[in-house]
């Protein structure tokens, strides 16, 4: 049963990111490389949203490390489903042109996937993976068979339209699945206690610190979309597709013990983040470089007509900086905490900044060849990830040195 349990744990923590790559797939086997090329931009801003809304109100339902009342459950995921909805019309409509179907269609996709990430922070507090498993492999499954039915020509839709109609179908079942759950008591839930007002300052900030930090990666292709040729797009939409299954092993690792860290905050255990922030470095560093090779031969398989040098310009530079960004893995979240959120948000709005700012140099100063837009950006993140991950690191130190934690 000990295995069986360990197996559904790294299942559920794998299956995030092994949907992004069998999208990004049969996308391949279906669609023109334009339509891949815009899922990708769709996809990102998706992407960095959720772990805005999902990051912020799924840390702030269990960061005092109590049980979580399902009034106060029920409350934030209606609460990010008016957030997604806001979110599209003030950002993604006019940044991405979308006409009115459109934006209904983003707003659903968004609100589903804001739900589950909620769910997922939920189930990983509780150390029961099942139900969310079930999610993302039904959610895989529907798309799939959309997919299907727009290869045989039975339905006419977008990948958009596709991914949305699978996700809120999985949506409506997870929720059934969670009641269930709940009610047969393998998880306990609090009833007593009541809702007693959500913290939003700690979830605007810890959302943001998520935003900044790890949605950097995600929004490459949205800053790209007008310096890249839509094969380059392709590659890299696939690539970042990978990425997040490759940084789910030391994240699973990680989240096994997230309620560990809140409580090595609370009671001050050094030694206990030491040993869980190694063994995720490790574990990021190891899998990183042996992913390399694969993944160049998987885009390679998957789009046929790119050649290996353009390839090995968004591959190996967005690999190795996604693992530069894995080295704060478990800082940044013993950081929150540590209730140091503030001091994460400046630094990490410092890094988009400067990442941002290149972006629009590149795009209205400089005439270079495209072909260095993402090597350059890679090179820019690894140094300032290097630098985060050296000043984060004596953040925590003196601050477990001088008995701050909360």
């Amino acid at each position: 049963m000990f295995v069986i349990n360990k197996l559904i744990w790294l299942g559920y923590t794998v299956s995030s990111g092994a949907a992004r790559v069998i999208i990004f797939f049969l996308l391949t086997l279906v669609f023109v490389q334009k339509d891949i090329a815009l899922f990708a931009v769709y996809y990102s801003f998706l992407t960095v949203a959720v772990i805005f809304l999902g990051q912020g109100l799924g840390t702030t339902l269990i960061k005092d490390g109590s049980e979580v009342s399902m009034k106060y459950f029920n409350y934030v995921l209606l609460l990010s489903i008016a957030a997604a909805s806001v979110i599209t019309l003030a950002l993604a409509t006019p940044t991405l042109d979308l006409n009115l179907i459109d934006t209904l269609i983003f707003a659903g996709s968004l609100a589903c996937l804001a739900i589950n990430q909620i769910y997922r922070y939920y189930y990983i507090y509780y150390k029961k993976a099942l139900p969310g498993l079930i999610y993302d492999l039904l959610a895989l499954v529907l798309f799939a068979a959309g997919m299907l039915l727009c290869k045989l020509h039975l339905v006419s839709l977008k990948p958009l339209d596709i991914f949305f109609l699978a996700y809120f179908i999985a949506t409506i079942i997870n929720q059934i699945i969670y009641y269930i759950y709940v009610k047969r008591a393998w998880i306990t839930v609090s009833d007593s206690k009541a809702f007693n007002g959500l913290d939003w300052k700690f979830s605007l900030n810890v959302g943001f610190v998520g935003l900044i930090s790890t949605g950097i990666v995600f929004l490459l292709p949205y800053f790209s979309r007008e310096l890249l040729p839509d094969e380059s797009m392709s590659v890299l939409g696939l690539t970042i597709s990978i990425i997040g299954i490759i940084s789910v092993f030391s994240r699973a690792y990680m989240n096994y013990f997230y309620r560990e860290l809140v409580e090595c905050a609370k009671s001050k255990e050094e030694k206990v983040y030491l040993v869980i922030n190694k063994k995720v470095i490790i574990i990021s560093a190891l899998v990183c470089f042996g992913s390399i090779l694969p993944l160049i031969f998987y885009v390679k398989l998957s789009l046929s007509y790119i050649t290996f040098n353009e390839i090995l310009a968004i591959v190996v530079p967005v690999m190795l900086f996604t693992l530069s960004s894995q080295l704060s893995l478990v800082q940044s979240n013993i950081i929150l905490f540590l209730g140091k959120e503030k001091i994460s948000l400046i630094f990490n709005f410092f890094v988009f900044i400067v990442v941002l700012s290149l972006f629009l140099v590149w795009q209205y100063f400089i005439s270079i060849s495209v072909i260095y837009l993402i090597p350059m950006m890679s090179l820019f993140l690894m140094v300032l990830y290097l630098i985060r991950y050296a000043y984060f690191r004596i953040l925590i130190r003196t601050a477990f040195k001088n008995g701050e934690a909360v």
